[in-house]
C-alpha cells in the first residue's frame, strides 16, 4: 500500500501542478485581456483628444479668418471714406475757385 499511497501522492502533486498551470494560464489570459482593454481605452482617449483638438483648431481658424475678413472690410471702408473725403474736398476747392473767379470777373466788370 506504500506503492498506492506514493501513487496517490504523485497524482495529487500532478493535480496540483495541473491546477497551478491552469490558474497561471487563466491569469496570463486575464492579464493579456486587461492589457488589451487598457490599450483600447488609451487609443479611444487619444482619438477623442485628437478629435477635440481638431475641432478646437477648426474653431480657432474660423475665428481667425473672420477677424481677418472684418479687418479687411474695415480697412476698405476707411479707405473709401478717406477717398470720399478727398473728392469732396477737391470739389469744394473747385467750387471756391469758381466763386473766386466769378467775384474777380464781377469786380473787373464794375471797374
Amino acid at each position: 500500500n506504500i506503492k498506492s499511497s506514493l501513487m496517490e501522492e504523485r497524482r495529487n502533486r500532478e493535480a496540483v501542478i495541473v491546477r497551478n498551470a491552469e490558474r497561471r494560464a487563466i491569469e496570463a489570459e486575464l492579464k493579456e485581456s486587461m492589457v488589451n482593454i487598457e490599450f483600447e481605452d488609451r487609443t479611444k482617449a487619444a482619438i477623442a483628444a485628437a478629435r477635440e483638438a481638431q475641432r478646437t483648431g477648426q474653431r480657432y481658424l474660423k475665428e481667425t479668418w473672420k477677424r481677418v475678413r472684418d479687418r479687411e472690410m474695415q480697412e476698405q471702408e476707411e479707405k473709401r471714406a478717406e477717398t470720399e473725403r478727398r473728392v469732396n474736398m477737391l470739389l469744394q476747392y473747385k467750387s471756391n475757385l469758381n466763386k473766386s473767379r466769378n467775384k474777380i470777373k464781377k469786380k473787373k466788370k464794375k471797374k
